[in-house]
C-alpha cells in the first residue's frame, strides 16, 4: 500500500481500489434510505448488518469517525417500518440514523487525503472499510451507477526551479549637470580718479610726439632742375 490514501488497494478484494468501496457506501447508504425498501420479513436479517458497517467506521477516538453523526438524529418518518426501525445493538438509535452515519463518514473518509495521518494505520482503515462495505453489499440487485464514482485528483504538478535572476547591472553615478553660467558684461563707470591717471597716462605721449617733430631738421626744398633749350629770360635780355 504505498499510494495516498484512499486510493490504495482494498484489504481482501483484489483489484478493489479502497476508494471504490467507500464510493459504494455513500451510495448504497442513500439508495436503501427510503421507507419500506426492506420488507418486513427481511428488517430482521439487516438490521445486524447496518450495525456491523456502523461500528466499524465509528471511532470515537479519530476525530471526524466519533457519534453523533450527524449531529441533528433524522426523526423518524413512519415508526416500526424500514428504516425506521431500532439498531440491532445501540439502545435509542434507529437504522436511518445508522445509515445517515455511515454517509456521512464515508464522504469524509475518502475527501480527506490526509487520513490516516500514519502510514502504520492504513492498514487498520483499509480492513475497516472492507468490513463496512461486505456487509452492506447487496450484490448484483444493486449495482453502484457509474456517476456515482469518483475519480482521484490528478498529481501535484512538480515544482519549477526558481529561475536564476540576472546579476543587476553596476548602477553608474548620475551627471551631475549645473547651470550654465551666463557673463554679464558690466559696463565701468570711470571715477574722477580714473580720469586723472588716464589724463595723465595720454599726456606724455602727446608731448613725447611733438618734441621729436621739432628735433627733426627741416629739408630744403630742392631747386627744379633746369631744361636744355631752355629761353632765357627776360633779365638775360637786359644785360
Amino acid at each position: 500500500m504505498t499510494a495516498v490514501w484512499p486510493d490504495c488497494s482494498a484489504s481482501t478484494t483484489p483489484g478493489v481500489m479502497v476508494r471504490d468501496q467507500l464510493d459504494y457506501l455513500v451510495w448504497i447508504a442513500e439508495a436503501i434510505e427510503p421507507v419500506g425498501f426492506h420488507a418486513t420479513d427481511e428488517v430482521e436479517r439487516w438490521r445486524p448488518r447496518i450495525d456491523r458497517a456502523y461500528l466499524a467506521l465509528i471511532d470515537a477516538m479519530v476525530p471526524g469517525h466519533g457519534d453523533p453523526l450527524p449531529p441533528d438524529v433524522p426523526p423518524s418518518v413512519r415508526p416500526g417500518t424500514w428504516p425506521d426501525v431500532p439498531s440491532a445493538t445501540i439502545p435509542g438509535m434507529t437504522v436511518r440514523h445508522q445509515l445517515t452515519v455511515i454517509r456521512t463518514v464515508s464522504q469524509a473518509c475518502r475527501a480527506n487525503r490526509a487520513f490516516p495521518h500514519q502510514a502504520g494505520d492504513i492498514a487498520t482503515w483499509a480492513a475497516r472499510v472492507q468490513t463496512a462495505h461486505d456487509a452492506l453489499d447487496h450484490g448484483p440487485a444493486l449495482t453502484m451507477p457509474a456517476d456515482a464514482r469518483t475519480e482521484p485528483p490528478p498529481p501535484p504538478a512538480p515544482k519549477k526551479a526558481p529561475k536564476r535572476k540576472a546579476p543587476a547591472p553596476p548602477v553608474k553615478p548620475a551627471k551631475i549637470t549645473r547651470p550654465a553660467q551666463t557673463k554679464t558684461k558690466t559696463k565701468k563707470t570711470k571715477t574722477p580718479e580714473r580720469k586723472q591717471t588716464a589724463a595723465r597716462g595720454r599726456k606724455p605721449a602727446a608731448a613725447k610726439a611733438k618734441q621729436e617733430s621739432k628735433r627733426a631738421p627741416k629739408r630744403k626744398a630742392q631747386a627744379p632742375a633746369k631744361r636744355s633749350g631752355a629761353k632765357p629770360t627776360r633779365k638775360s635780355k637786359k644785360r
